[in-house]
């Protein structure tokens, strides 16, 4: 009976003991620097200028500060600070928007719209620092 009990008491403890055993991003895990949109650019012949047109966003991990903008080649960025909630990255602009993303892993950022529909997926690109 005793080693019933000790068993049934083992399986009950062991799934509340793994459950923290699960990944949390923090700001140590990200890259300072850009990410660039994956899926979306524009169709230019020049590798260099595909890189300057896609919408990208910049990290500053050790300010929490961010920028997001539709092309390096566009005056306009919008910037503002951001922190980590539940694995996701929530950026609030200078205007009070707020941008979500899912932190995928330490190289790649998905925007995610208010229903979690993925926007744009944005990967880690040391090339520009």
């Amino acid at each position: 009976m005793k080693k019933f009990c000790l068993l049934l008491a083992l399986t009950l403890i062991m799934p509340v003991i793994f459950c923290g055993c699960g990944v949390n991003f923090t700001d140590a895990q990200l890259k300072s620097g850009f990410y660039l949109a994956k899926e979306r650019s524009a169709l230019l012949s020049s590798p260099d200028q595909t890189i300057e047109l896609q919408p990208y966003v910049s990290l500053d991990t050790e300010k929490k500060t961010f920028t997001y903008g539709q092309s390096l080649l566009m005056s306009y960025a919008e910037y503002g600070y951001y922190e980590i909630k539940d694995d996701k990255l929530v950026a609030t602009t200078q205007n009070d928007t707020i941008y979500t993303f899912e932190i995928k892993d330490e190289n790649t950022l998905v925007m995610i719209d208010d229903d979690g529909e993925i926007i744009d997926e944005f990967v880690y690109n040391n090339d520009l620092e």
